[in-house]
């Protein structure tokens, strides 16, 4: 329907029904009990906290938007909302109210969004938890009344939903959490109308302290697209370092019945799986057929604990991870996708320190080792095909999250399968080889709040075992690895100041060949030549070292940090965990000002400058940098943001891959982000960056269309171009008694030209809030040309000599990515996959870049093709 016939539409329907529908919200705004009132209890500001009463539900409440019924005139309203942005702390451009009802198995919002021109407002039409330019309102739920997390609701007008999760008082967002709920949407002559319908088995509270009188903490936020406002009822500031202790407090909620939660998600799946010519052999036809079948279980435990579980799953759905050329000693980090280990991911964070500018980067908890790409070979020399799974089987995982009192526990337990590769040797006879053991898996979380969430103190322990049956695996994996540590945060000042630390220890054990290749690692490095601090020992049987570090912060107005953070030669969690280095110490500062009162020129801006420092055990100082930078969003929607920086040189003990320190000269940085307008249909964001030092240099530039031409289909297109030249990539290592002043080896280095090309493409069709597809692509070309060959000449220098190489280096990575995913949730929490996914890749000998012959190189490559069907169907009693 057009939008004059709309209005026409809409314009009869209300006459024709004036004497009820109208009538009746009419009589909810003008009869409502009184707003809100103080409370006798403060926010973590200090400030009085808003009060609002729910109302019983008595007749009953049907979910479609309207809020006619009679009980929504009983429950008092939340009003006089409060901006955030653009405005910070004026009142909100246009009326809002929010009321509450409940019964025995829900809680209802209903949202009165008043609008003075209700044909400005903007919605789009797009899937669930797919951010949009759109109109928005939300409810915040701390039903746990830990001042520290909130269940988060959210419908725009055009009824797409969306959920989440806010822990630590609103610092962190867990967007993988979805819940079974109900929410309606509707435009008409006074604004729009939000209402939701939130099962009382979707969220976690203890029924016995809120039927003796305890209080919910709850708030309510309103956007309105077009100006860029954002409104709360009980006011955040944008410059608050608090989120969920700044929530108002919902009363009147006695009789709530602990809700009975048992929630069974059974799937099938059935794959096909076309397969090139050029990567069929005896194993691997040229059509494959599989169908598995699984379950997700979710239970409610005493006191408000969930235990989640899941047999056999099926992650076909997920988007595939996009291509990447990694020529460095470190492994490259994908963030996880999957729903089971994303959802309820923030309870497992440990060692996080609240700060704006750290150095290094570990993650204690990284899910993507459970299921990861078998770590092993076929080691038969007379092997001449072979067969390998792509990922290792996940027989079963298990988890119990959530809060006991001021208590936050997680337990996550996983098991996977042991793995086998097939292989045909050159006789033709086929056996089998383990490329992956049975492991288990677990991490256990707790924490403990005291002040209202204002200090938290928390432990871990997360431990990796391997059933390493007979010897194959001996040389590389452990058998046992163990992290355990603690951590803490205490705030003050309205939460303003915060100091946050940790500690932790790890121990790694193994058969001596599985020690000493951890120890050569690039995590460790132990056997570089020129460390008299490091000790490598290849007859040992475990390895132990800690991590830790702690920061003082300033959040408000003016944001500052000071951070120190030491990771000792000998710590190690890459089993259940993610880290690229150890050895080192490092301090870091960061001093910010945040600006967020309109000016003529501006709706926002901000400024800062930050320096890090590093040194490894020995000494070396490995990072020096200063960096600064200003951002802002100017009146038209447009944002830009400048950033630029120097390194001093250094000492680089990573660079020769386990072979001596090198010195390398300092360098300078430059960067620029534009983007335009994203209410628009069609906006455009672009930026580039430059450096260089030492003769090494790189050059930048993005771009991205972003084009709606309606307001369910939305185009994304994002080229980038990468230029480069490291002067001193590392190739490999000869033996050389005459190169005594290297102890023996040559390290031999080139430069590299580097030329980078890709293009993520997105296409998001949605028919309904519940049918939407959505088709995802990335061509990707990486050229590298290797030259002036050259061997390092004295450590702790940046001197080198010649080097004459015979071998030919040079390389093209050809590579497309993409899948196609049609998702219907055809009835609430059940859901149909249609799943299309193909990969081209392959690389060439030559690593001269050329668009026309590179662009055609990646579509002439075979192409394998996944299709996949999968089924869900949500039971809950």
């Amino acid at each position: 329907m057009n939008r004059p016939l709309a209005r026409t539409a809409l314009a009869a329907l209300t006459l024709l029904l004036a004497a009820f529908p109208a009538a009746a919200q009419q009589a909810a705004r003008q009869a409502a009990p009184p707003i809100a009132r103080a409370s006798a209890a403060v926010t973590s500001s200090g400030a009085p906290a808003r009060l609002l009463r729910a109302a019983p539900a008595a007749a009953g409440v049907k979910v479609d938007g309207r809020l006619d019924e009679p009980a929504w005139a009983t429950a008092p309203a939340a009003t006089d909302f409060v901006q955030q942005q653009p405005d910070d702390g004026r009142p909100a451009s246009e009326r809002t109210e929010a009321r509450v009802l409940f019964d025995g198995e829900a809680i209802y919002v209903g949202m009165r969004m008043y609008d003075a021109h209700p044909d400005s407002i903007l919605a789009q039409l797009t899937r669930r938890d797919q951010g949009s330019t759109s109109d928005g309102a939300r409810v915040f739920i701390d039903s746990y009344n830990d001042k520290r997390t909130a269940f988060v609701f959210g419908l725009n007008p055009k009824g797409v939903k969306d959920d989440f999760l806010r822990y630590d008082d609103g610092g962190g967002i867990d967007s993988g959490w979805d819940a079974v709920w109900e929410g309606e949407a509707r435009v008409d002559s006074l604004g729009w109308t939000a209402e939701f319908r939130i099962p009382l088995s979707q969220l976690r509270f203890n029924a016995g302290s809120v039927n003796s009188g305890a209080h919910w903490g709850v708030n309510f936020r309103r956007y309105i697209a077009r100006r860029g406002e954002v409104a709360f009822w009980s006011p955040i500031s944008a410059n608050a370092n608090a989120f969920v202790s700044l929530f108002g407090e919902l009363e009147g909620l006695q009789g709530l019945k602990q809700a009975h939660r048992l929630e069974v998600l059974p799937f099938v799946t059935s794959r096909l799986d076309r397969v090139p010519t050029a990567e069929r052999n005896a194993f691997l036809d040229r059509t494959n057929y599989a169908t598995s079948v699984g379950a997700d279980v979710k239970a409610g435990l005493p006191g408000g604990l969930t235990l989640s579980a899941t047999i056999n799953p099926d992650f076909g759905q997920v988007e595939v991870d996009p291509a990447v050329v990694n020529l460095s000693a470190f492994e490259t980090f994908f963030p996880e996708q999957r729903p089971f280990f994303v959802e309820g991911a923030d309870i497992f964070q440990f060692g996080g320190l609240n700060t704006f500018n750290d150095y290094g980067f570990t993650q204690f908890f990284y899910s993507r080792r459970i299921g990861r790409q078998p770590q092993g070979a076929v080691r038969d020399p007379a092997a001449v095909e072979e067969s390998a799974p792509d990922a290792t089987t996940i027989l079963g995982a298990a988890k119990v999250s959530g809060k006991l009192g001021g208590w936050s526990l997680g337990l996550m337990d996983a098991l996977t399968n042991r793995e086998t590769a097939r292989f045909r040797t050159d006789l033709g006879a086929d056996g089998r080889y383990p490329v992956e053991p049975l492991s288990n898996y677990f991490v256990g979380r707790v924490r403990r709040d005291f002040g209202k969430g204002a200090t938290v103190v928390g432990a871990m322990l997360s431990g990796v075992g391997r059933d390493l049956e007979g010897n194959e695996f001996d040389p590389y994996l452990r058998n046992r690895a163990f992290v355990g540590g603690i951590d803490g945060s205490h705030s003050w000042g309205n939460r303003e100041w915060t100091l946050s630390g940790f500690f932790a220890g790890s121990r790694v054990s193994g058969s001596d060949a599985a020690i000493a290749r951890t120890q050569r690692s690039a995590a460790h490095y132990f056997t570089r030549p020129d460390a008299d601090y490091l000790e490598y020992d290849a007859t040992r049987g475990s390895l132990e070292g800690h991590n830790a570090g702690a920061s003082i912060s300033h959040s408000g107005s003016w944001d500052m940090s000071a951070t120190y953070k030491e990771v000792s030669p000998g710590f190690e969690t890459n089993d259940i965990g993610f880290m690229n280095r150890a050895d080192y110490r490092a301090f870091s500062t960061f001093l910010g000002r945040r600006l967020n009162k309109p000016t003529a020129s501006f709706r926002s801006r901000s400024m800062y400058v930050y320096h890090n420092a590093a040194w490894n055990y020995g000494g070396d100082m490995i990072f020096n940098s200063l960096g600064l930078g200003a951002n802002g969003q100017l009146k038209n929607f447009w944002f830009v943001g400048l950033n630029g920086g120097i390194s001093g040189a250094r000492f680089d003990d990573r660079a020769s891959f386990g072979g001596p320190v090198l010195r390398r000269p300092g360098s300078w940085n430059l960067g620029i982000d534009v983007s335009t307008d994203d209410r628009k249909a069609l906006s455009l964001s672009g930026g580039g960056s430059y450096s260089q030092g030492g003769g090494s240099f790189s050059r930048s530039v993005y771009a991205g269309v972003n084009y709606r031409p309606t307001s369910s289909v939305r185009l994304n297109v994002g080229p980038s171009l990468t230029v480069a030249r490291d002067a001193i990539q590392f190739i490999t290592t000869e033996d050389d008694p005459a190169a005594t002043e290297t102890f023996g080896t040559r390290y031999v280095f080139a430069t590299d030209d580097h030329t980078e090309l890709a293009m993520s493409t997105r296409l998001d069709w949605t028919f309904t809030p519940t049918l939407s597809l959505q088709l995802y692509a990335q061509p990707f070309i990486s050229a590298n040309d290797f030259g002036s060959y050259r061997s390092l000449a004295r450590p702790r220098s940046y001197r080198f000599d010649p080097f004459a190489r015979a071998d030919n280096d040079d390389f093209t990575f050809l590579s497309l990515r993409g899948n196609a995913v049609l998702r219907w949730e055809y009835r609430p929490g059940s859901t149909l996959f249609f799943v299309w996914q193909q990969n081209r890749a392959g690389a060439t000998d030559s690593g001269d870049f050329s668009f026309g012959d590179n662009t055609r190189g990646v579509f002439d490559r075979a192409s394998r093709n996944v299709l996949l069907i999968k089924a869900t169907y949500w039971l809950n009693r």
